[in-house]
């Protein structure tokens, strides 16, 4: 496991992480990493922990961030969120998920050999700081993304079709069941066809649409874990 360090001179909110994550030695875009975050020490319970988190590459997907994937941070919904962090010391840290497949490369700038001195690591023998780990002076790329505004993740258009999923009954009065997505994090949007957001909530078993209109509406359900998403039309009645 590593975790770049970081400072706050003022309080301010962590939405989500850049991570430069280069083409070499090999293809990583079906491996899956866990993200973390520390506020003031490494310890052994982070503030944030994210697990299975994928593997996109920038020059596959379109990001405008230069090179860098762009992930959001989540909660175990898949919805977005954001971290208070007080002034002071925080850390981003990333491990690979399964080490006994494909290695997942992360940039490392040499033109910054100062970073060498916010590195840390733990083998199974606690935090150690990266003067001592035998790499080259550098600086891994790992960015956290700040600021009160949620943070746009890397475009990606590898999503499967989720032919399993069931919506009923269609036409509806109000309240609509989905069979398939039992214990699945994910969520469900609601657009009018001039593809206005109407409604955003969790992924689960039923939802109340009894305060839209009649008329049809496109209903997309989607799952940033399982990869999948789909979209419906509803038919509202009276």
């Amino acid at each position: 496991m590593i975790a770049m360090e970081y400072h706050n001179n003022t309080p301010d909110q962590l939405q989500g992480v850049q991570i430069q994550i280069p083409h070499i030695e090999g293809n990583s875009s079906s491996q899956f990493f866990n993200l973390f975050v520390w506020i003031d020490s490494l310890d052994d319970t982070p503030e944030y922990l994210q697990t299975g988190v994928k593997v996109y590459y920038t020059d596959t997907y379109f990001d405008t961030l230069q090179g860098f994937t762009t992930y959001a941070l989540l909660d175990s919904n898949d919805q977005k969120i954001s971290l208070d962090l007080p002034e002071g010391q925080f850390y981003i840290g990333w491990e690979q998920s399964d080490i006994s497949g494909q290695k997942i490369p992360i940039g490392y700038d040499l033109n910054s050999p100062a970073g060498i001195n916010f590195l840390h690591f733990n083998v199974g023998q606690g935090w150690q700081s990266g003067r001592s780990s035998g790499l080259r002076h550098g600086s891994l790329m790992i960015r956290p993304v700040l600021g009160v505004e949620g943070v746009i993740p890397t475009k990606i258009n590898n999503f499967t079709e989720w032919k399993e999923i069931r919506l009923f009954p269609n036409p509806s009065e109000g309240v609509v069941y989905l069979d398939g997505v039992d214990g699945i994090p994910g969520k469900i949007e609601v657009f009018n066809l001039l593809g206005q957001l109407l409604l955003e909530t969790t992924l689960q078993k039923s939802i109340d649409l009894s305060i839209l209109n009649q008329g049809t509406y496109a209903i997309k359900i989607t799952s940033v874990k399982e990869q999948k998403t789909t979209s419906r039309l509803l038919q509202m009645i009276e």
